[in-house]
């Protein structure tokens, strides 16, 4: 890991296509750990999580190279590696797990980013009628201990389609159900730094089978 951080310390400092044409090699280095972490951890994932079997890190992570055509920051770089590990890869519209590693900022965790609006509508209807397990995951001591509180972006208002004076609406004002625990640089360097990112995801699991089941029911 040591490679991936020292690589993008650099990286934040020199943001431009010159340094990193010049560096090239440093870059495919840390390319190639954060790519060997990315397929231990898919191996683990894949033994009790369906729809992961066959997947490799170039299906879950993403480019280092920022899409900078409609964006004010006209930094060609990302200065992070991620990776999102669901069924179908980085891609995927499903709950996954995430993982982010950014000198100062590396976190890791997973839950559902930006749904398109039937999924979320599903996610939504699904805690409307049964609230009672949902919060059960997002209470349970090991969530809390892990993740703390549930993350995401919110309304300020009920959605529509739902009774604003629905006992839990506060967990349907949600854009996106996510869970994130931040991880300090020296942490990251630990040698059990893989241990603790996939104790997280099976904490993360249940969240992510109770938010999936919402969305397969629709795509029946």
């Amino acid at each position: 890991m040591n490679e991936i951080l020292s690589f993008l310390y650099d990286l934040q400092e020199n943001n431009n296509r010159q340094w990193f044409q010049e560096h090239k090699g440093e870059y495919e280095k840390a390319k190639e750990q954060f790519h060997k972490l990315i397929n231990r951890l898919l191996i683990e994932l894949s033994k009790n999580n369906a729809g992961f079997s066959g997947l490799e890190a170039g299906d879950c992570a993403f480019r280092i190279y920022r899409d900078v055509r409609f964006s004010k920051n006209k930094e060609p770089f990302k200065t992070h590696f991620g990776a999102y590990m669901a069924p179908s890869g980085r891609n995927s519209d499903k709950a996954g797990f995430y993982i982010h590693i950014q000198p100062g900022e590396s976190l890791a965790g997973g839950g559902l980013y930006c749904p398109q609006p039937d999924f979320l509508n599903a996610v939504r209807t699904e805690i409307y009628n049964n609230a009672k397990e949902f919060k059960g995951i997002i209470h349970a001591k090991s969530y809390t201990s892990a993740f703390g509180e549930l993350s995401g972006d919110q309304l300020k208002t009920a959605p529509k389609g739902f009774p604003k004076d629905f006992e839990d609406i506060a967990l349907l004002r949600y854009k996106e159900y996510l869970s994130t625990k931040k991880f300090s640089d020296n942490e990251v360097l630990e040698s059990s730094f893989e241990k603790k990112v996939l104790a997280l995801f099976e904490v993360q699991k249940p969240l992510n089978e109770y938010i999936n089941k919402a969305i397969n029911e629709l795509t029946k």
